[in-house]
């Protein structure tokens, strides 16, 4: 679903946002609780799986909340006419 909004953004000319969701989660969301979770829990290498729906519910939350408070509301231009 966060892949669906973030194309329908991005194929409208929006795709500095969706770009900037997607690098904040991996680098601020998914390798932090990554390492957090290989090193310092009982789970292992097993907790560098569990970081990836995580990150991916994280980007869904951001891109969804962006989609439908600000994109949703934007003014649409053609770029033919």
């Amino acid at each position: 679903m966060a892949q669906a909004i973030s194309a329908t953004m991005r194929a409208s000319g929006t795709v500095m946002w969706p770009t900037i969701f997607t690098i904040s989660c991996i680098w601020l969301i998914q390798v932090p609780v990554a390492y957090s979770l290989s090193h310092f829990t009982e789970l292992g290498i097993q907790g560098v799986w569990v970081t990836y729906p995580v990150a991916f519910l994280v980007n869904f939350l951001a891109q969804s909340i962006y989609y439908r408070f600000y994109w949703k509301k934007k003014t649409l231009q053609a770029l033919l006419q």
